[in-house]
């Protein structure tokens, strides 16, 4: 986790061509039409390259808390093109995205990070992450939390183990979460 050049490691034909992410376009492409995206916690911005690609006309933002994953990502997507920062404030967007961010989100953090992520979605939320009906618990170092409870009314829908086979951990508590803001 404290290596400076993790981001690097993410920008890859098999990060580009993970199975998950088909998942997250697609889950996406049900609020559709959509006018902007907003990753929050977009690491090195394969997320959106992807949505770029398949949406060339709208808007495109990421954010990272991460400086060093910002310019990686800068620097892969094309500044011209893509929103990235490390200030989160900035953006509001039709459908606002996270992929394993909230695994890092503390049980006691998690129910401001989902209202924040509310506040920044004019449409819905799409986030791939892990959870579990039994509530929020540390699961080998990450946050597995309860979707249901916190955003009532979300769809969350198991990913598939061929989608992610060179993990356990994803594939017992990795699900795609929709909910709808509006």
């Amino acid at each position: 986790m404290w290596d400076r050049d993790w981001s690097k490691s993410y920008i890859s034909k098999d990060s580009l061509n993970h199975p998950h992410r088909k998942l997250i376009l697609n889950a996406i492409s049900q609020y559709e039409p959509c006018e902007s995206v907003y990753e929050v916690g977009c690491g090195a911005g394969v997320n959106l390259k992807l949505l770029k690609n398949k949406y060339p006309e709208i808007k495109i933002y990421g954010y990272d808390i991460s400086f060093d994953a910002v310019k990686e990502a800068i620097a892969f997507v094309g500044s011209r093109t893509v929103k990235i920062t490390n200030d989160i404030r900035i953006f509001n967007a039709d459908i606002v995205l996270t992929d394993a961010t909230a695994i890092y989100v503390s049980g006691s953090n998690i129910k401001s990070f989902i209202e924040m992520l509310k506040h920044y979605a004019n449409k819905a939320i799409v986030m791939c992450e892990w959870h579990s009906d039994k509530g929020a618990f540390v699961h080998e170092g990450h946050w597995v939390h309860n979707y249901k409870e916190l955003l009532p009314g979300c769809k969350v829908e198991k990913i598939p183990p061929e989608a992610w086979p060179e993990s356990e951990n994803w594939k017992e508590y990795g699900n795609i979460i929709t909910y709808e803001t509006s």
